[in-house]
C-alpha cells in the first residue's frame, strides 16, 4: 500500500541530486529512493524522471545501454508547478 505523494518523491528525488553534488547514475537515485519509499517501482521512478526532465529540472544522458546519468539543472521545490 502506497503511503507516499509524487509531491513527497519529487522532493526526495531532487534532495538526493542535490545531495549528490547534483549528478549521479539513474541506478543510485533509484535504489537510494527505494530506501525511503520501499513501494516504488521503477516504472513510477522512471515516470518521475520524465515529468523532472519535461520540467527543465533534470536531464537524463544515456552512457550505455543500460546505464543513465542524472543531472540537475535547476531547483524545483515549488512541486505544484510541476505537472
Amino acid at each position: 500500500m502506497k503511503r507516499y505523494t509524487k509531491t513527497d518523491v519529487i522532493r526526495a528525488l531532487l534532495e538526493e541530486l542535490e545531495d549528490a553534488g547534483g549528478s549521479m547514475r539513474d541506478a543510485d537515485l533509484f535504489r537510494n529512493l527505494k530506501k525511503e519509499f520501499p513501494d516504488l517501482s521503477s516504472k513510477e521512478f522512471m515516470k518521475y524522471l520524465l515529468i523532472l526532465e519535461f520540467n527543465g529540472c533534470i536531464i537524463v544522458t544515456s552512457i550505455d545501454e543500460n546505464v543513465r546519468t542524472v543531472e540537475l539543472l535547476k531547483k524545483c521545490f515549488e512541486s505544484e508547478n510541476i505537472e
